[in-house]
């Protein structure tokens, strides 16, 4: 009978079982057995070779951990597969496979759970790398769009003191901004986006400035529903929202016009 030896597949699956374990410690053994798949194929072995799905999963077991440093570890992963990319001209003669649209959106996500205090940063980093990326390439749409929000989602949890929140604040604005010259904001990247400005900065005049004009926009584009009001509540003082929206207010129908119908029936569900 043939000897039957580990593959890509038999590596990958144990590799993703650490994904999924929830281990403090997974994406350190995760990226053991990688390294093992490493030291196998050098060795002469090619039917060891990683695919994407590997390298997702070995990234995807880093940003679960949540474990301190962990971002960083599977940033490192994307960077050599990034690296390798653009040093090899045949896709065979790297171990590493080029990073796809998953890869890039899977750091960013671990950024954006992690405790590091300039993920906002970091994260926007990945994205405009991924874009650079992808400049002569097929872009997804829709991934791209879940980027966008993984981003403002790092920005929504930054810690720190008062200038690293304003600078999260800031990184928020430029990716609305990038979102509405690309694909349009939606309600959830409304509610994001006020959620922002009512987290990283103090009760001010500037607040209230910020507030309003998100909330103009989000009524101009027919993008309120009742998650985008709550949080603009949030965000705004009570003089600022005088005349603009009160508490117990039906959302008029041009408000939520390009809200989707499924999403506005769940929330009339979900009141009754």
């Amino acid at each position: 009978d043939e000897k039957v030896t580990p593959d890509t597949v038999s590596f990958s699956t144990v590799i993703d079982a650490w994904a999924r374990s929830g281990h403090a410690d997974a994406g350190r053994k995760a990226e053991a057995v990688l390294k093992r798949m490493e030291d196998l194929y050098n060795g002469g072995n090619n039917n060891v070779k990683p695919n994407q799905i590997t390298i997702n999963a070995v990234i995807n077991a880093h940003a679960k951990s949540k474990k301190w440093g962990a971002a960083r570890r599977a940033e490192a992963i994307l960077q050599r597969a990034i690296l390798q990319d653009m040093m090899t001209t045949s896709k065979h003669s790297s171990f590493f496979p080029p990073p796809n649209m998953i890869s890039f959106c899977s750091v960013i996500n671990a950024y954006a759970f992690s405790k590091d205090a300039d993920k906002a940063v970091k994260a926007a980093i990945i994205l405009r790398e991924m874009k650079d990326f992808y400049a002569t390439k097929k872009i997804n749409p829709n991934i791209l769009f879940n980027a966008h929000h993984m981003v403002i989602n790092a920005c929504i949890y930054t810690i720190g003191n008062t200038s690293a929140k304003r600078q999260a604040m800031y990184i928020a604005v430029e990716v609305l901004k990038e979102m509405s010259s690309s694909h349009p904001p939606n309600h959830v990247t409304y509610a994001f986006i006020l959620q922002s400005c009512a987290r990283l900065l103090e009760p001010s005049e500037e607040r209230d400035r910020l507030g309003l004009l998100l909330w103009r926009k989000a009524c101009e584009d027919g993008m309120v529903d009742d998650t985008v009001v709550f949080r603009f509540l949030a965000a705004v003082s009570d003089d600022a929202r005088k005349g603009v929206f009160r508490k117990g207010q039906t959302i008029p129908q041009c408000w939520r016009r390009n809200v989707p119908k499924c999403h506005t029936d769940k929330n009339r569900n979900d009141k009754t």
